[in-house]
C-alpha cells in the first residue's frame, strides 16, 4: 500500500530546538513547516492544511496551550491537526493541562528521536496507515549544510537524548 506522507508543522521560539527538531524529523524523512509561535500557527493554518503540530508549550505572543484550544475551538475534529506538545515541563500538572487543552501527546525535552518516531508510528496506526518510511529525497544529516546537524557531530550514543556533543573521537 501506498504510504501517505504527513504533513507537519513544528512551532518552536528557540533557535537550537529548530534545528534539532528538523534535523530529526530531516532524518526520518520529512521536511516540516517551521514558525515561531502561535500567532504564527494560527496564520499558517488559515492558508495550509496540516496532519500534525509539533507544538512549543511556552512562547513569546501566543504560547502553545492558546494557540492549542484556538484551534480546537475553530476547527472541526475531522479536519484538526493532531497536536503534540513540546515541553521540558513534565509533572503531570503540566501534562494534564497540555491534554485537557486538545493535545493529544507529548514530548519532553531535550527532544530525543526515538520519542518523534514514537509519536509518528503511533499517529500512523491510528490512522489505519503503516509507519512513515524515509524518503529518498530526504537529506541526510550527513551532508546538512548546518555542521550542527551532521551526524558526525551528534554523539550516537547521546542522541536519544537529544544531545549535542562534539565530534565523534576516531
Amino acid at each position: 500500500a501506498q504510504k501517505k506522507p504527513l504533513q507537519l508543522l513544528v512551532a518552536e521560539d528557540n533557535p537550537v530546538n529548530k534545528l534539532v527538531v528538523d534535523g530529526f524529523l530531516g532524518k526520518l524523512g520529512y521536511k516540516p513547516h517551521i514558525v515561531s509561535n502561535g500567532l504564527e500557527v494560527l496564520e499558517f493554518l488559515k492558508e495550509n492544511s496540516v496532519d500534525v503540530i509539533f507544538m512549543d508549550v511556552q512562547m513569546p505572543e501566543m504560547d502553545g496551550i492558546e494557540a492549542t484550544k484556538n484551534i480546537v475551538k475553530n476547527y472541526p475534529p475531522e479536519k484538526r491537526p493532531i497536536i503534540i506538545a513540546l515541553t521540558a515541563s513534565t509533572m503531570q500538572e503540566d501534562i494534564d493541562c497540555c491534554l485537557a487543552s486538545g493535545m493529544s501527546d507529548f514530548i519532553s525535552k531535550p527532544i530525543q528521536i526515538q520519542e518523534i518516531n514514537r509519536v509518528l508510528s503511533k499517529i500512523s496506526l491510528e490512522n489505519s496507515a503503516s509507519p512513515p518510511v524515509r524518503s529518498d529525497s530526504a537529506k541526510s544529516l550527513s551532508n546538512h549544510k548546518n555542521p550542527f546537524l551532521r551526524e558526525e557531530i551528534f554523539d550516537q550514543n547521546k542522541v536519544g537524548g537529544g544531545i549535542l556533543a562534539g565530534p565523534k573521537e576516531t
